[in-house]
């Protein structure tokens, strides 16, 4: 799927359900917990529209997006995707291994 216009399509981030519940040590679900709060606006962009101005932007990039713009979730297949205006994406994510 190719986003069209200057809409940005980003891969939804929730974990799918399991099957089985996986069972966590309090220390594990607080670990989990916080690391969700960091990145609950970070997303991986999946495709970007030809009329979208800032080039910088491409597939597989990582980007935080403004939460308080509505954005639209959409099912393709297997595939789960948020659907955002590229003047809703704040900044590039880029993660450096220290």
């Amino acid at each position: 799927m190719q986003a069209t216009g200057t809409w940005v399509l980003l891969k939804d981030p929730t974990p799918k359900q399991e099957s089985s519940p996986i069972i966590l040590t309090e220390d594990q679900r607080k670990r989990l917990r916080e690391e969700q709060d960091f990145r609950k606006n970070l997303f991986e962009i999946h495709s970007v529209g030809p009329e979208v101005r800032d080039r910088n932007l491409h597939k597989a990039l990582s980007v935080a997006i403004d939460p308080r713009p509505q954005g639209l979730m959409v099912t393709i297949g297997e595939e789960e995707l948020i659907v955002v205006q590229e003047n809703q994406i704040i900044c590039i994510v880029e993660w450096k291994e220290v």
